[in-house]
């Protein structure tokens, strides 16, 4: 799940560049050079630019793509869903324009040094049910692998993830009261919507594109999800059932799941598993928010989760993907020492040469069309 959650990233570095090294055929300024260099500061500056623009160009690129739900939704407030027939002309262009590659491998080939030039992996965070039903056999139409990153106590779960409990209290056509009243992590959080309580179809129909990065806020309600949502994203999951059972009270919103929102049992995990081309990967217990916890929670909920994945495979699994990207220096340590090879963030950009394989920068797609993947990948790729 891609969210705007606070949180402390402690020494948490993007990316750090190798320092320039100079081989075969790289031209050196020597000492006799150096005057020239000092004395005409703007053209060593436009230099070192050039420079860096040249090592951006010939360096290795590889691209990870993050996905979350693949289903048609009638809003996206977090822009996280891309339906199934874009999903296809994804993989065709990406088929057509990059070359394939397991999360693992990439991994591996990145802690051993190298990186495939134009290799995109495919990944998917959450478990949602399509993935089974869906998604599966449009990998294995056209041979492209990927990872799934799941959330163990999410498997079988009877209700919507929290994300979109919020969304379907706030942002659907109909009239809620007036006022809001929530108790959020033992303090009052209290808002008047006014004139938005009515919200017509044709209001909504107008909003319902909105998503949270967009510059402008259509309204209250908008306005209201986007103040909640980290809110809601810093709550462990004990935490913030209680609150989303009153917002469902005060909106009078059911806690069924909606086609779509579904995410996969137990039984269906194992049968994704199942022929490898869908690797699983770990994505904690509960879904947390993991820079806050303390070490014994982050152990709980990273091997622990990873324990009950492979219990249920039958396999070892080895690649790990921090819930909405957030990670810090401890996080780290303990997907380490719980065995993992591996672990993606939602640093949005490729991947070169050099990255840390604990901090595995992600793309998340979003509802393009082929074509438009294909311009993305080729601008990833060219460095732009």
């Amino acid at each position: 799940m891609v969210g705007k959650i606070p949180g402390d990233l402690g020494n948490y570095v993007p990316y750090a560049p190798e320092p320039v090294r100079y081989g075969p055929g790289v031209h050196r300024p020597g000492i006799g050079e150096a005057h020239v260099l000092v004395m005409d500061s703007k053209k060593l500056s436009l230099g070192r630019r050039s420079i860096r623009r040249l090592r951006n160009l010939l360096a290795t690129k590889a691209v990870v793509l993050c996905y979350h739900q693949v289903a048609t939704v009638d809003s996206d407030p977090c822009r996280i869903a891309v339906p199934a027939r874009l999903l296809e002309e994804h993989l065709q262009a990406i088929r057509g324009v990059g070359r394939p590659i397991a999360l693992s491998e990439l991994v591996s080939g990145l802690r051993e040094g190298r990186v495939p030039h134009r290799a995109v992996a495919v990944t998917f965070d959450d478990g949602h049910a399509e993935m089974l039903h869906t998604v599966k056999p449009l990998l294995e139409r056209y041979d492209i692998p990927a990872t799934a990153f799941l959330i163990n106590d999410a498997l079988g779960q009877t209700h919507e993830f929290w994300w979109d409990q919020l969304a379907r209290a706030l942002l659907g056509p109909g009239r809620v009261p007036q006022t809001l009243s929530l108790s959020i992590g033992g303090r009052r959080f209290d808002r008047d919507l006014g004139e938005a309580a009515e919200y017509g179809a044709e209001q909504w129909e107008r909003d319902r594109g909105w998503h949270m990065d967009d510059a402008q806020i259509p309204g209250p309600r908008q306005a209201l999800f986007k103040e909640l949502h980290p809110l809601l994203g810093g709550l462990s999951i004990h935490e913030r059932e209680p609150v989303l059972e009153q917002l469902r009270r005060w909106a009078g919103a059911p806690n069924d799941v909606r086609p779509g929102y579904g995410v996969l049992t137990r039984e269906e995990a194992a049968r994704l598993a199942e022929g490898g081309l869908v690797d699983i990967g770990g994505h904690t217990v509960t879904h947390p928010m993991l820079p806050p916890l303390s070490p014994a929670q982050h152990q709980s909920e990273i091997a622990g989760g990873k324990a009950a994945l492979e219990g249920l495979i039958g396999r070892t699994i080895s690649q790990f993907a921090y819930p909405y990207g957030w990670h810090s220096d401890e996080t780290i340590w303990a997907v380490k020492e719980a065995g993992f090879l591996g672990a993606s963030s939602l640093i949005p950009v490729p991947l070169r040469r050099g990255w840390d394989a604990y901090r595995i920068p992600r793309l998340c797609a979003g509802p393009w069309t082929g074509d438009q993947l294909s311009q993305r990948l080729r601008a990833w790729f060219a460095g732009r």
